[in-house]
């Protein structure tokens, strides 16, 4: 497993917005445009829940990573993310050699086919192609761990520019983001319109961090 430490630094702070958040942070295509069950455009980022239904704001502004066997493609897009996506905000990433309790962010990739029972896309369908998911929960709600997994059947043939948005999308739900409209990849679908946060999403994770 690669030990990628990207130290960067970010700087925004912001108070948390009080709206409702869907359950489940996950992205699909089919072969007509994104499918995605409906998000409201706001970002509390707090649900409560862990699992396959968690979403949930990060419990601090230091996010460190951990991969799992990731594929070279995939470390790179997610270390494209962590330094273009992540570090310009008030978010600082660190890459954790060690998986433990403390590590924030694990990311793995795999050829998914039904985990936690959602439709994953299979090479030449539709369905999910990424999800984001709580683990623990501190105390006061907020998610200590999340897990991010990316759909080998979808990364292994797609452009480099839908990988960085994928890993800026899902890294964006470990934030508490939840897919809105507008100039971000926090849209769902692909290719998206910018593989970047826009000055909205940016906003709200100044406001939570």
């Amino acid at each position: 497993m690669p030990t990628n430490g990207l130290g960067s630094q970010l700087s925004l702070r912001l108070t948390r917005s009080r709206a409702a958040v869907i359950a489940a942070a996950f992205l699909a295509i089919t072969a007509f445009g994104p499918v995605a069950p409906a998000n409201a455009d706001n970002y509390s980022g707090q649900t409560g829940d862990t699992g396959c239904t968690g979403l949930n704001e990060a419990d601090n502004a230091t996010h460190s990573f951990h991969y799992v066997d990731l594929t070279q493609h995939m470390t790179d897009a997610t270390n494209w993310a962590r330094t273009n996506n992540l570090n310009p905000t008030d978010i600082n990433t660190t890459y954790d050699s060690t998986l433990d309790s403390l590590t924030d962010v694990v990311v793995r990739d795999v050829h998914y086919v039904d985990y936690c029972g959602y439709d994953w896309l299979q090479p030449g369908g539709s369905g999910v192609v990424g999800l984001a998911t709580c683990d623990s929960l501190s105390p006061s709600g907020q998610c200590e761990q999340h897990t991010v997994r990316y759909n080998l059947n979808f990364t292994e043939s797609t452009p480099q520019s839908n990988e960085r948005g994928l890993a800026c999308h899902e890294l964006g739900h470990t934030l508490g983001l939840q897919h809105t409209t507008g100039n971000t990849c926090m849209q769902t679908g692909y290719p998206k319109p910018v593989n970047d946060y826009s000055n909205h999403d940016r906003t709200h994770i100044a406001n939570n961090y």
